[in-house]
Parts: structure tokens; sequence; C-alpha cells
């Protein structure tokens, strides 16, 4: 089963998804006539355009992306998203997952995801930050923005999940290239390809998860995720 990493006690940010704006329909036909004066049908595709003007309301002014985590400026994670990891010895693989936490100081502080990477038998490591209830509504952005660290020669990537992937090993997934060092990469959502999902596009209305992975090759992982958002 996947185990949530003992982070060190810290005061979390605040950022409010998609999916934590669930307010009555009456709230939504109240606030439009407050702003326009016409009274319209509350039909489905009303209250969610209600519901999607209320997000970028939340929203600071101008703001182009909302913030996951941010290791260096002492956000963990966003309220309603936790953190879990877990390897491929879920299915009987053979890799070996040290249990991540948080590395360096200050500016310097980032998640860890280390261990050994076994493709005889699954293949993979990963840390997953997971919506606590539900999916996000996350169709606002174009897509998501991770800044990581790793020696050059790994095989690292970013994975998603969605309403679609309704077994365990389904997932939507973009690799990570870059020839090491520290960067910031933007993965859009047309980069995601399903894997053991039957719909071949990703739908990002209904996000449950993004997770950090080392996989597809037999490797010793060390990956620091200083920080993830969604871009606009």
């Amino acid at each position: 089963m996947p185990r949530t990493p003992q982070l060190e006690d810290q005061t979390l940010g605040k950022t409010r998804g998609v999916a934590d704006v669930f307010l009555a329909d009456d709230f939504f036909a109240r606030l439009h006539s407050m702003m326009m004066g016409w009274h319209f049908p509350r039909s489905h595709s009303y209250i969610h355009s209600m519901k999607s003007l209320l997000l970028l309301l939340a929203l600071p002014l101008g703001s182009q992306e909302m913030v996951l985590a941010d290791f260096p400026a002492g956000m963990t994670q966003a309220d309603g998203w936790a953190w879990e990891y877990f390897s491929d010895r879920v299915m009987g693989g053979r890799s070996d997952l040290a249990a991540p936490g948080i590395a360096g100081a200050g500016g310097d502080k980032a998640l860890r995801l280390a261990g050994t990477v076994n493709t005889k038998g699954g293949g993979f490591i990963q840390v997953r930050l997971r919506r606590e209830k539900g999916q996000a509504d996350l169709s606002a952005w174009k897509g998501v923005e991770v800044t990581v660290e790793a020696l050059p020669g790994g095989s690292y990537f970013l994975h998603v999940r969605t309403s679609d992937n309704r077994m365990p090993w389904s997932y939507y997934g973009a690799p990570l290239e870059w020839p090491g060092g520290k960067v910031t990469l933007q993965i859009p959502w047309s980069s995601f390809e399903g894997a053991s999902v039957g719909r071949r596009e990703l739908r990002p209305e209904s996000l449950s998860s993004v997770a950090l992975v080392a996989a597809e090759k037999d490797f010793q992982a060390d990956l620091l995720i200083y920080r993830i958002s969604l871009y606009r």
C-alpha cells in the first residue's frame, strides 16, 4: 500500500483548487444576479461556468500559476493534497525506495526521491501528490511545471491520474528530459500519454494526483523536487 512520507512540521501554504470550490447552486445564481442583474436558468453548463468564474476570482489578480508544493518557500503541499510514496514492490517488483524526506535547508529545501530502480519485475519508484477527496478541475491551466535536480543519466517521468484511470497501474505519463543539474520544466497536458487506459487524451478537468517517478531503466535514482505548480 502507498505510504505517507514523514515530512518535518512546517506551516503549509494556502492554495485553493477548483475542487475545493463546491458551494450550493443557489449561491452561483445569486452571485450572477448581483454581478449582472440578470436571471438565468440553472443548467449544468451554467453552474459549471459560475464555478470556474468563482475560482478565477479566488486567485490573486494576474495569477499565472497554482502552486501545489514549494519546498524552498516552506510549502510542503497545497490544502487538500497529500504526499504518498511507493515502489514496484506493491506488485512484486524488486526496486528499492528510500523513505522520502526533505533535503537541504532554507531556499535549497527539496523533497528527495532516491533508491534503486530494478526493471526485473516492474521497474519504478515514485512520490505522489494526491487529492485527499475527489478530483480537481485543472482545465484552466495548460500543464504542470516542476523544478527538479538530478545528475545526468537518470530516467524520470511525470505521471498524473484522472477519473479515467480506474486500475491502480493506469496513468498518463510524460518524460522529464534534461541534461542534468537543476532545471524548471513545463509539461503541457498534450505531452501526457495514457498507459492501461481506454481514453488516449488526458482530461485535466478530473485530475486526482501528480507523481514524480524514476523508471524504465536500471539505475540509482536521486531526484530533488523543489517545486510543483500548474501554469497558464
